[in-house]
């Protein structure tokens, strides 16, 4: 079914959302749902919220997630959370 949500032109913006909230998404398999252009791009930080890793890691595809959220990311426990960021999080305010 995620799959087929991915190919199909009309599958509706809270069908996509609710796919990726309930199991992520599949990153070694096109299209991504978060990448479907009905996809709701602005809820992409509401992931950072979510208890699963996998949904988290989504968020990282924000493009203006806030400096602070990212921080917040690269200290989760899971590593590949840890890996996923910018090579540089600022640690403090002053090394903005």
């Amino acid at each position: 079914m995620r799959r087929a949500a991915a190919r199909r032109s009309d599958t509706p913006p809270e069908v996509l959302e609710r796919l990726v909230r309930a199991h992520g998404d599949v990153l070694h398999i096109e299209p991504l749902l978060v990448e479907h252009p009905n996809f709701p791009r602005h809820r992409l930080r509401t992931f950072v919220d979510e208890p699963d890793p996998r949904v988290q890691y989504l968020a990282l595809r924000d493009p203006e997630l806030p400096v602070t959220t990212l921080q917040r990311l690269a200290a989760a426990s899971e590593p590949f959370l840890r890996r996923a960021g910018p090579p540089a999080i600022p640690t403090s305010p002053m090394s903005c």
